[in-house]
């Protein structure tokens, strides 16, 4: 069932999705995954309070669920409750601590709350992680520059020029990545 509702949610057919979550979660109520689609759903619905219910209770049965705690991280965050954001992403990293998308979340999150410094550490160790995604490099180039560390944002940028070339990307971002990483190296030029 889980399949079956993903796969119905991914086709924007959220009506059977939650159908089918509200089956799974009958013959499974704890099952994370189940929760944190129910999750979503609300959260597409503008229900709030569901949603945060639902995250809640998919971490509480497996508390390494990552995407129920980045699900409720952005939920805070988009209310403007940055810190609240911080302590959800933190919770979930004592329970699973290689999760990438859990450092990614961290360091917008570090953005948000004006602490490039510690953005910058956050990407890092999401760009390390075994499921990062590209586009990690380009947030990093960008804590890295309001923290003042020009050479890692040239890395950066190297990176995530280097890993988006010929993927499909959005290609604004990238052209803009590429001007930035020209800039920086005609300045770093110029400097000399």
């Amino acid at each position: 069932l889980s399949h079956l509702a993903r796969a119905q949610h991914a086709a924007h057919r959220s009506k059977d999705a939650l159908a089918t979550v509200q089956r799974l979660l009958k013959v499974d109520p704890g099952h994370p995954e189940g929760h944190w689609l129910a999750g979503r759903i609300a959260r597409e619905l503008d229900d709030r309070a569901t949603a945060d219910r639902h995250w809640r209770e998919a971490i509480a049965s497996d508390p390494g669920y990552a995407p129920a705690y980045v699900d409720l991280a952005h939920l805070y965050g988009d209310a403007g409750a940055h810190d609240a954001a911080r302590q959800v992403l933190e919770e979930g990293l004592k329970f699973a601590g290689d999760a990438s998308e859990l450092h990614e979340a961290l360091g917008l999150v570090w953005l948000d709350l004006g602490r490039p410094d510690r953005a910058q550490r956050a990407f890092e160790q999401a760009s390390h992680g075994e499921h990062a995604r590209y586009q990690v490099h380009l947030n990093l180039a960008a804590a890295a520059l309001q923290a003042g560390d020009r050479a890692a944002a040239l890395g950066a940028l190297q990176t995530y020029c280097g890993l988006a070339e010929g993927r499909e990307t959005d290609a604004v971002k990238l052209n803009a990545a590429k001007a930035m990483l020209r800039r920086l190296q005609s300045e770093g030029a110029s400097a000399r």
